[in-house]
């Protein structure tokens, strides 16, 4: 089973990656499984249809990022439905400009 992450100060995330293999439905009934009295955000990348299917799913929080139109699109519905949508925060996987692996790939 996926597990859940913490990474907003208000509630747990599913991993990146999860809802697209596992599914919101899967996810949703695992988490409020091990977490019932406590509500998680599913990261739903930039795929909209995964937003659809969270919706679909019961999921009141969403992590999504797609290009403007449809996210503004995305925003709309999830309005309609109650749901509440943020972009997803990613760490960069650049590595910083004077970080020792960056310094490394200069000398090979």
């Amino acid at each position: 089973m996926p597990s859940v992450q913490p990474r907003h100060s208000d509630g747990a995330v599913t991993p990146p990656g999860a809802a697209q293999y596992a599914g919101p439905s899967y996810l949703k009934a695992a988490y409020e499984r091990d977490n019932p009295d406590a509500e998680a955000w599913i990261d739903c990348g930039d795929d909209a249809g995964l937003v659809l299917r969270a919706i679909k799913a019961g999921w009141s929080r969403i992590l999504f990022n797609g290009r403007k139109t449809v996210t503004e699109r995305v925003a709309d519905i999830c309005a309609q439905h109650h749901v509440e949508i943020r972009p997803v925060a990613r760490l960069s996987k650049a590595p910083a400009p004077n970080s020792p692996v960056r310094k490394a790939r200069k000398r090979s």
